[in-house]
């Protein structure tokens, strides 16, 4: 394997197992909003490759800076079929292009920030892109939301199913699910009396490369410090829960919904397989050859883990790629050295 086949290598097994159905994108015109960010980028890749192997498509890759994107891919794939959309989805002026199937992937993760500036991104933007594509008649949509809608999810509550009946406190601290809450709501209400079917993808935590080395992912900040020769710093006391979906099984999912998700439903997208913290940590550690560090302070949510049968009974999907590997995908990726 060279390093000009790396993502062709990852893709290629689920392109086999998913062939049926990836083939009815067969002529489509598909628009990616936030493509170049982390789920856009998976996305996009999944559909290039999938246009290398014989599916002709049309990729409309939008976002601020949509050339981050071309950067990234520039020299795996063949960018031919990807158009790049210029927009910025805050500013009703920026034009939206019509498309058959919209993946909408935008949203600023921020948990901070001036709250008129994260409603313009979190729901206005759906608005936006919602009201178009019925506008437009785009047949499917799928928007990408948040497990955060569901608030705390309880202690004893091994993988949160889209039925749990919570919710972030409406006069809490928690802006960011209550935003992907009310933007759900927007998605379905615009398109409630057209012809175009929105599913929704509650989206966890995921891995693998493109994913930020820093910022606020627990599971970047210790690849990162791995790969900077450690130590990797754990801040709290690593007890809290997490899973995490490998970047390219989340992009098939997306896909899969986007396709064959029942129109007005929610799926959860993520891994069922829980992870302490400290064990992740330890894990990465064991990859990259260096050390733990504990760091103490407060924790964030105990626990962050989906259900995910009904994506698997209605629609088949289940993880493909473990833990160990998509990590090794993430050092590899980020400069590694690899057979």
């Amino acid at each position: 394997m060279s390093r000009p086949d790396l993502l062709r290598t990852w893709i290629d097994p689920i392109v086999d197992d998913g062939e049926a159905l990836l083939s009815e994108l067969r002529g489509r015109t598909v628009l990616v909003t936030g493509a170049s960010g982390f789920v856009g980028t998976w996305v996009s890749a999944l559909l290039l490759r999938l246009a290398e192997r014989g599916v002709p498509l049309r990729l409309l890759a939008l976002a601020r800076r949509p050339e981050r994107l071309r950067e990234r891919l520039e020299g795996y794939l063949d960018l031919s079929p990807l158009e790049a959309v210029v927009c910025d989805l805050t500013d009703p002026s920026s034009p939206l292009p019509r498309a058959d199937l919209i993946v909408h992937a935008a949203g600023d993760v921020s948990v901070g920030g001036d709250r008129a500036s994260l409603e313009a991104i979190l729901v206005r933007s759906v608005d936006r892109v919602a009201s178009r594509g019925a506008a437009t008649g785009s047949e499917r949509m799928v928007f990408v939301s948040s497990g955060a809608v569901y608030g705390p999810q309880p202690a004893d509550c091994p993988g949160i199913e889209e039925s749990f009946p919570g919710a972030p406190d409406s006069c809490g601290s928690d802006f960011y699910g209550n935003a992907k809450r009310w933007a759900e709501t927007v998605a379905l209400t615009r398109t409630a009396a057209t012809p175009t079917e929105v599913v929704v993808a509650r989206a966890f935590a995921f891995s693998g490369p493109f994913l930020p080395l820093g910022g606020r992912f627990a599971l970047g900040q210790f690849v990162g410090d791995g790969l900077a020769g450690g130590p990797i710093r754990v801040r709290g006391t690593g007890e809290p829960v997490r899973s995490y979906l490998d970047g390219a099984d989340m992009a098939f999912w997306l896909l899969t919904l986007l396709l064959r998700g029942r129109k007005g439903r929610c799926y959860n997208v993520g891994s069922p397989l829980p992870l302490r913290l400290i064990e992740a940590a330890r894990r990465v550690a064991g990859l990259l050859r260096c050390e733990v560090v504990v760091e103490g302070g407060p924790d964030g949510a105990l626990r962050y883990v989906p259900s995910t049968e009904r994506a698997e009974r209605e629609l088949g999907l289940r993880p493909t790629v473990d833990f160990e590997t998509s990590v090794e995908r993430m050092r590899i990726w980020n400069g590694g050295t690899f057979p």
